[in-house]
């Protein structure tokens, strides 16, 4: 649970924790290249395409299959030590005035869980096409011959 989670600072006035330092195995929430290429989000992206198949194998409206496989992905990411993580705002940094801490350094607090689950099902959902035809051998941008067109005649065939 989150309570468990390490926590560097926290915050008597708002009940909230702050973090300053993270893992290998922290995912970072939010967009672009920067949570995009930390380790934990790489990991967790790892962990996300061994229960891909399963996921997307279960029908379009079973969500109590869909829910208990996301809530296993997080649980394994915290099993490791790994966090979901919010970073926080400078200005909002700032704000805080946390005791010890550089106002330009990040600083994250701990996502909520329904996020943490929403980030792991889109996690699940995302590229299905490319994912599903990956598995069925087949790939749109080819043709069905991995053999150019004009160079096929070229090719011995078997008698």
């Amino acid at each position: 649970e989150k309570t468990n989670q390490h926590i560097d600072h926290f915050d008597k006035e708002t009940k909230k924790g702050y973090i300053t330092k993270t893992t290998k195995y922290d995912v970072h929430t939010g967009r672009g290249s920067g949570p995009y290429q930390q380790l934990g989000n790489l990991h967790f992206r790892t962990v996300i395409d061994t229960r891909k198949t399963e996921y997307l194998a279960s029908r379009p409206r079973d969500f109590i299959t869909k829910n208990a496989i996301a809530k296993e992905i997080v649980e394994e990411i915290r099993a490791l030590g790994g966090r979901f993580l919010t970073k926080l705002p400078k200005g909002k940094v700032q704000e805080l005035n946390l005791e010890g801490v550089d106002p330009d350094l990040p600083v994250y607090e701990l996502t909520e869980e329904d996020i943490c689950m929403e980030k792991t099902k889109q996690g699940l959902r995302q590229k299905r096409k490319d994912f599903l035809s990956g598995l069925n051998g087949t790939n749109d941008n080819e043709s069905s011959s991995s053999v150019p067109q004009e160079d096929s005649h070229n090719i011995p065939r078997e008698v």
